[in-house]
């Protein structure tokens, strides 16, 4: 009955306070949880775990009178903090813990309904029925009365000894009233901010010290109070609907005061201390050997339950095993009522201001899975330190997307990443090689073991990694740091910096074939190396160029922007073996190239390794390109070849510097000349046909004159393009007959216009002809001859590259033919061999115009060609004055030597020359002509006359009229 009876006042002052973010929370019936568990945790407490004071005559009453003697001679700036702390106000202990958590930010906690709910749901847990005084009491007031220990002033004579009977002596001792309070304050505020916990729970600690200081309590008083609500405080968080309610209320507050504060909570409260003094748990007395630290299984079973808001990301055994590794000394003033076997009497050992920083031993392997729960209103499940120095034969596993830190100087025997981040901020010294498997390292401190980074990230921030580090596939170094030696194994990366940086070497770095190193640049001449003070051997791998701050591969622009700059991106000072097998990026004709010296790689930006010319398909476009590389980077025409994203798009190029039309046009010079020697032969054949119709020895004369049309197609060769012409003029000749009409000779003139166009290029020139010729008949041979130079005014236009030239050309050429004519009863036949030398000469070209202008010196191209074949005659005559002759001739041309027609160049301002080539002659070719001629009369005679070259490269047609007159 005396059980359920319910202190109404505190009931309506927990309601009153419940605001509507806790109306979601059942006040009511969380409260009556405490009330119907809190009396059996008094008796629990008084029966189990604080049975008792220490016993009269015991090592702990000693050390009991010890520590309080020597306390009250304490002085200084300590003993005014133990006066201050004399104070029986509840708001000046309030004041103190508030100070640890804000600092100067004005935050008044007692503002804030949440926190009053949850101050006073606390308080109600250490309030019990006192079964003596008939009401409910504080349970320190309780078991004062239970213990009736005497104070030490009441105790203890001048010299700090026990009075005789001392014990016998009643009096308020047993537990501190005044720790008793400072802990209720404390456990509350910790459990609204755990990040804060070590600190306000040394706070408390060092409150209760201030009683022994000033004499009015013995040490043993405090921990007693500690351990009180040290055991009342696991009792409420191992209950998991008021620990909920806790989780709750905690949310709220720290949002109203986020709110208030104007910042994120985290920014709301002070910078942790990482330092706190274990011996003012205990308060520096223990027995001088060392005993074995107490294991996990030691530590009573709801002792996790502590840690359940601090570390909400472990399971129950892990953190009753970080209470065991922070425990007291077993043997100290803490420990001074354990008794073997019986959990409950290990309460005191739990030292609460070193367990929320984590664990100092890893008992065996320890999983630390930062998943985000309920409980976990304070954020540890995305960010935690653990501020301890860890020792033991346990590996930890990181696992969560969270990140841990590690602050202390740490010799368990290694680590494993599998998710999330894992900071090292001090020494780490395992026992055994570590792994990243997937997350992120971070090694802020030192690491003196072996590492694997099989997959993640290891990130440098200006720590050091004395031994070995090997990365296996998907692994990535980044950072600034040193490593003593490095592997990089295939399809693993190195990326220096955390933007540009430096990762040094002590020993030796070795590259594996397929892997990568990434490096950044800027336009300050800044980049990423590795510097080595051993040997850097280089088996293969990838170096990868990208901008700062950019994870993409230099661009085309990037490049451009950072033409012709360097940075040494690797050293090692006893030398560098091999070579990368790659660098990227690459474009067609800029990127970036690797120079080796004995000690450096050097990264040069600008001109790639591909050469103009392994681009092109042609000899001409080879050769135009291989005088474009030639050129020096500042000239504009090899900058716009540096533009060209594609193959094609070079050829293109390429093709409209080549000045092929120059080339064709001599090249075509070569093959027009044909026409004046055929015009010749022909009349010259002419002039004996007259001569049968003539009477012998009267060696009369010719004028004659012939107009002609002349296409022709010169088709691509694979080297050339191919390009076509055209052609019309008019020839004008005279000859005389001598040696009875045994001997012609002749001269001849004539002016004709050609244009050629091939390939966006195109030409035209004027012609001017003269010609010498003769013939001689010595039966059955006649021979038949001819000189002829021709003086040509040439215009050219490229019109891609929108040069143009205006220049002067000569063509010389001399022919003899020598004919067997037979008479035959229906038709005349000659078979006949001719031979002829032609050559064209150039003038000085030197093209206008503002992108690829050529120029080019004198020079000449030849040829000598031969033609054998037949023609055929056959004559009617139309009355006693005319006649009609029909006329045919096949033939086979062939031409000796150099197929090759080409002409050598220079771009304008430069010594970089190439030749180009027009479309090569053709070794053999077939002549077809067919004619007719009308023999008006005697003296009057007129041709029409078609004729057609054809060859592998090369078509001509042509069609002339032809008028003779004979005088």
């Amino acid at each position: 009955m005396k059980s359920v009876i319910l202190p109404t006042t505190i009931s309506l002052l927990v309601l009153l306070n419940s605001n509507i973010s806790s109306a979601k929370i059942d006040i009511e019936a969380v409260e009556n949880r405490i009330l119907d568990k809190r009396n059996s945790w008094l008796d629990d407490i008084k029966n189990n775990v604080i049975n008792h004071s220490p016993i009269e005559n015991s090592k702990i009453a000693l050390w009991d009178k010890l520590i309080s003697h020597e306390y009250t001679q304490i002085t200084d700036e300590r003993l005014e903090r133990a006066k201050a702390d004399k104070s029986q106000n509840s708001n000046y202990v309030f004041s103190t813990f508030n100070t640890i958590l804000f600092g100067d930010h004005q935050i008044d906690l007692t503002a804030n309904d949440q926190y009053h709910t949850i101050k006073d749901l606390y308080d109600i847990s250490t309030r019990a029925y006192d079964e003596n005084r008939r009401r409910v009491r504080s349970i320190d007031f309780i078991l004062k009365e239970h213990f009736q220990r005497g104070r030490p002033y009441q105790v203890l004579d001048k010299d700090g000894n026990y009075i005789a009977n001392y014990t016998a002596i009643r009096g308020s001792s047993f537990p501190s009233g005044h720790t008793w309070n400072g802990f209720k304050q404390a456990a509350v505020l910790a459990t609204l901010f755990p990040e804060k916990g070590d600190e306000i729970f040394a706070r408390a600690i060092e409150y209760g010290e201030s009683r022994v200081i000033v004499g009015a309590h013995f040490p043993t008083d405090t921990i007693a109070s500690r351990i009180g609500n040290y055991y009342l405080l696991s009792q409420l968080l191992a209950d998991d609907k008021i620990a909920k309610s806790f989780v709750t209320l905690a949310r709220n507050v720290r949002e109203e005061t986020a709110i208030t504060c104007q910042k994120n909570i985290k920014d709301c409260l002070t910078t942790s201390s990482h330092h706190i003094n274990d011996e003012v748990g205990y308060y520096g007395k223990k027995e001088p050997e060392e005993k074995p630290m107490i294991t996990p299984n030691e530590l009573p079973n709801t002792a996790a339950h502590l840690l359940r808001l601090r570390f909400s990301y472990l399971d129950k055994e892990q953190r009753q095993s970080i209470l065991a590794s922070t425990a007291y000394p077993i043997n100290s003033l803490a420990g001074w009522d354990v008794k073997k076997d019986k959990p409950e009497t290990y309460w005191g050992l739990i030292n609460l201001p070193r367990a929320y920083q984590g664990p100092t031993h890893l008992y065996d392997n320890f999983i630390v899975n930062q998943v985000t729960n309920e409980f976990d209103f304070a954020n540890f499940t995305e960010l935690d330190e653990w501020k301890n120095a860890i020792n033991g034969p346990g590996q930890l596993i990181k696992k969560g997307n969270g990140t841990l830190i590690l602050s202390g100087e740490n010799t368990f025997a290694g680590i494993e990443v599998n998710q999330g981040n894992l900071v090292l901020n001090a020494k780490n010294h395992y026992s055994k090689p570590s792994s990243i498997n997937g997350g992120s390292l971070f090694i802020k401190g030192q690491l003196n073991s072996p590492l694997d980074v099989n997959k993640g990230a290891l990130i440098l921030d200006n720590g050091k990694i004395n031994s070995q580090v090997t990365l296996n596939q998907s692994g990535l170094l980044t950072g600034n740091g040193q490593i003593n030696h490095l592997t990089v194994n295939q399809e693993a990366m190195v990326s220096p910096g955390h933007s540009i940086g430096t990762i040094n070497i002590t020993d030796s770095v070795i590259f594996k074939p397929d892997s990568h190193y990434l490096v950044e640049i800027n336009a300050q001449g800044k980049h990423d190396t590795i510097k080595s003070q051993g040997t850097a051997v280089l088996n293969g791998g990838t170096v990868t160029v990208s901008f700062e701050n950019n994870k993409n591969k230099l661009s085309k622009q990037q490049v451009n922007s950072l033409f012709d700059t360097q940075y040494t991106i690797l050293s090692a000072e006893k030398g560098i073996r091999g070579k990368f097998e790659a660098v990227q990026p690459n474009y067609l004709f800029i990127g970036t190239t690797l120079n080796y010296s004995p000690n450096a790689v050097t990264l040069n930006i600008g001109r790639n390794n591909t050469s103009f010319d392994s681009v092109a398909t042609t000899q001409n476009q080879k050769s135009v390109a291989q005088a474009l590389d030639k050129l020096p980077t500042e000239n504009s025409l090899y900058k716009s070849i540096l533009k060209n994203d594609s193959k094609d798009e070079a050829i293109s190029i390429f093709n409209t510097l080549t000045g092929q039309v120059h080339a064709d046009i001599l090249s075509n010079q070569i093959n027009s000349s044909r026409h004046t020697r055929e015009t010749i032969f022909k009349q010259l054949r002419l002039s004996e046909s007259l001569n049968k119709t003539k009477e012998q020895n009267d060696n009369k004369g010719n004028i004659w004159a012939k107009a002609l049309h002349d296409w022709d197609n010169t088709t691509n060769d694979g080297n050339a393009e191919g390009y076509d012409t055209s052609s019309y003029g008019v020839f004008l000749g005279a000859d005389q007959r001598f040696y009875r009409d045994k001997a012609t000779f002749g001269l001849a003139t004539g002016f004709t216009k050609n244009s050629l166009s091939g390939h966006h290029n195109s030409g035209n020139s004027e012609n001017y002809h003269l010609a010498l010729y003769g013939g001689i008949q010595l039966n059955p041979i006649t021979l038949r001859a001819g000189a002829e130079h021709t003086w040509h005014h040439i215009n050219t236009h490229r019109s891609v590259s929108q040069s143009m030239g205006n220049y002067q050309t000569q063509t010389h050429q001399a022919f003899i033919e020598a004919a067997y004519p037979l008479k035959a009863a229906m038709f005349d036949i000659e078979p006949f061999a001719n031979l002829t030398y032609v050559k064209a000469t150039n003038g000085t070209i030197k093209e206008t115009g503002n992108y690829g202008v050529l120029k080019a010196d004198k020079q000449h191209i030849n040829g000598i060609l031969s033609t054998i074949g037949v023609r055929l005659d056959n004559q009617w005559m139309l009355n006693s004055r005319s006649s009609l002759n029909l006329y045919g001739e096949l033939g086979w041309q062939h031409q000796y030597g150099d197929l090759a027609r080409g002409l050598k160049f220079k771009f304008l301002d430069t010594d970089s020359s190439f030749v180009s080539q027009s479309s090569s002659a053709s070794r053999n070719g077939a002549i077809i002509k067919a004619g007719v001629d009308l023999n008006i009369n005697n003296n009057s005679k007129l041709s029409i006359n078609y004729s057609k070259l054809a060859s592998s490269n090369y078509a001509d047609n042509n069609i002339d009229a032809k008028i003779s007159l004979i005088f």
